[in-house]
């Protein structure tokens, strides 16, 4: 009787082992997809600051380029 009442405890305490390691691992793998995803949505916003500073530019090009067209 001893005997299994051992072997159910070590059964117990590797199952505890298990399950707080794969707990560990699920916060990691939370924390590491957030800081991807915070990473591509700092791309993202680089990108659009790029593509704000291109529009302002053409759209000051095309209006210049129609005020002088209509001299």
């Amino acid at each position: 009787m001893l005997q299994f009442t051992e072997r159910a405890q070590h059964t117990a305490d590797a199952a505890e082992k298990l399950n707080s390691n794969n707990r560990e691992s699920k916060f990691g793998n939370k924390v590491l997809s957030v800081t991807k995803l915070n990473s591509a949505a700092m791309n993202d916003i680089i990108d659009t600051a790029f593509d704000i500073n291109n529009a302002t530019y053409h759209i000051i090009v095309g209006g210049t380029v129609v005020a002088n067209s209509s001299r």
